[in-house]
């Protein structure tokens, strides 16, 4: 039996809840339904067709949910270097649970890497790029996605915009902080007292897939560029500075969420450019020197309507598979953008 669940705790109109949006359908194609699909109805709500219900849904990412194992030992703060936090690297390479196979081994490959590299802090230049194209090769497939959306590696690294320069917002590194939630919501024991997302994660999933007021969901830690209204700061309250806060699960799944963008070097047929970097539907016009950017015809111009969000009717979220780089259909790459979120 399939079920249309509505999300509601998933609106198109903030970067993190849409890229969540995305996350939660990959997840469930790859891991639970290969049938499922997702679309925005006619009031921009997201809808979930797939064969769990709402309980389903919650015991699947409480019990089930194996992480994409994102890791970035190119980068200072990754979780690799001494001065690094490593709560949550440390958590996850020292668990046992079947959830985190993928990830366990994905450290190890990393540390023995870079211990083979002799690299015993951040890589620069060609050492950088050197560690980036091993990386490519020796990481196990599920962590791939991962590579390919924070790095595009050809004759150097260029680093997509929508995970910053390699997987990090200044020294805010994606990676670790993913980590670190998932060791919060996961592999922390309990504490007496006062409530916590650690005490019931899943009153924080709740929150995150159906928007339901829930006490303790939102945690003090840094969310980077995906919410700029919950970064904190100056003038970001009714007081003169607010803090950063987010809730564990929504960091999560828009992390998973930013793998649907994952890019591709390649080469165009023209002897005067070097080879570029494709990413669906966040490509940039390159330089130009006459006129303006936008008249050079690269990227070709969406198609008419492509300003709307998808409907089940015209383009469907696909199912499982369809997010690799390799499969994603082309026309799919132009259709799916449709309203980019605002930033």
């Amino acid at each position: 039996m399939r079920h249309d669940l509505v999300l509601t705790g998933c609106v198109p109109t903030v970067l993190a809840s849409y890229l969540k949006a995305l996350g939660i359908h990959r997840l469930i194609s790859e891991q639970l339904d290969p049938g499922a699909t997702a679309y925005w109805d006619a009031d921009d709500r997201f809808v979930l067709c797939s064969t769990a219900d709402r309980g389903e849904l919650l015991r699947f990412f409480n019990e089930v949910y194996a992480p994409t194992p994102m890791v970035t030992p190119w980068n200072g703060g990754g979780g690799f270097y001494p001065g690094d936090q490593k709560a949550g690297i440390d958590a996850i390479a020292q668990s046992e649970a079947p959830r985190f196979r993928s990830y366990r081994e994905n450290i190890e490959i990393c540390v023995d890497l870079l211990k083979g590299l002799q690299l015993d802090e951040k890589p620069e230049g060609d050492d950088k790029l050197r560690l980036l194209r091993h990386l490519r090769a020796r990481l196990t497939d599920e962590a791939i996605p991962w590579i390919d959306a924070a790095v595009v590696i050809g004759e150097d690294a260029r680093y997509p915009a929508l995970l910053g320069t390699g997987g990090n917002d200044g020294r805010l590194d994606f990676a670790n902080n993913f980590m670190q939630r998932l060791a919060e919501l996961f592999l922390v024991p309990q504490k007496k007292g006062r409530r916590t997302v650690e005490d019931d994660p899943s009153a924080a999933l709740q929150s995150a897939l159906f928007a339901e007021a829930r006490c303790g969901t939102q945690k003090k830690v840094a969310v980077g560029q995906f919410v700029p209204g919950s970064a904190g700061g100056t003038n970001m309250t009714s007081g003169v500075e607010g803090e950063s806060r987010v809730n564990p699960w929504d960091y999560l799944l828009a992390l998973e969420g930013s793998l649907a963008f994952a890019g591709a070097a390649l080469r165009r047929l023209d002897a005067n450019r070097s080879g570029t970097y494709h990413k669906p539907h966040l490509s940039s016009l390159p330089a130009s020197f006459v006129g303006h950017s936008s008249s050079v015809r690269f990227p070709p111009r969406l198609p008419p309507g492509s300003d709307a969000l998808w409907s089940i009717r015209d383009f469907p979220l696909p199912p499982s598979g369809l997010y690799s780089v390799s499969l994603f259909p082309s026309m799919f790459l132009m259709a799916a953008t449709v309203r980019a979120p605002s930033v």
